[in-house]
């Protein structure tokens, strides 16, 4: 949830949306809203209550901004490809992966080599999916993806360890711990 007072995290061109009396989003952000409590002792732990947002009407009310928004934020807004990338004991020269890139500066040799994967790459294809845990071998990892198999740990399923907001758990815990 993104009350209008952080609207600057948005495009500049978006923001009129959070605000502008005219906009059909309005209703989305009010500025007086209820909180439910549900056994909280502080509001912060509140879950606050607004409207469900109409999603099509987002997508239309934005649709109209998108001519706006600058030749950056534009690139933001795009389904593009993963890259993913695996350290290297030795260097090696680096490919165009970020010649068109602003955020990076221009590198000749590398630590790491880079995999791109196309979007369609993650899209199920008559595979059976493996339960449990993988073999190690041959296993890929992607960074939207996080697993355990890359790192140590030991576990330990405990009663009532944990502590939030004062409050102790009242079911068993799994606690990891990492050895690394």
């Amino acid at each position: 949830v993104l009350p209008p007072t952080s609207r600057y995290l948005l495009p500049a061109a978006l923001q009129p949306l959070m605000i502008d009396a005219e906009s059909p989003l309005l209703h989305f952000y009010p500025e007086d809203f209820q909180l439910d409590q549900n056994e909280k002792k502080q509001d912060w732990e509140s879950i606050v209550l607004l409207p469900f947002i109409d999603e099509q009407l987002l997508l239309n009310s934005i649709r109209k901004y998108y001519a706006n928004l600058d030749a950056n934020e534009k690139s933001r807004n795009q389904h593009c490809s993963s890259l993913c990338f695996k350290s290297t004991p030795s260097l090696h020269p680096i490919s165009n992966t970020f010649a068109n890139n602003p955020y990076f500066p221009p590198l000749s040799q590398t630590r790491a080599i880079c995999t791109e994967y196309s979007m369609d790459y993650y899209l199920y294809d008559g595979l059976k999916f493996k339960h449990g845990r993988f073999d190690d071998t041959h296993m890929m990892y992607f960074p939207k993806f996080p697993v355990l198999n890359v790192l140590p740990y030991t576990f330990d399923f405990k009663q009532g360890v944990v502590d939030i907001f004062e409050s102790r758990s009242k079911s068993t815990t799994l606690v990891l711990n990492l050895t690394h």
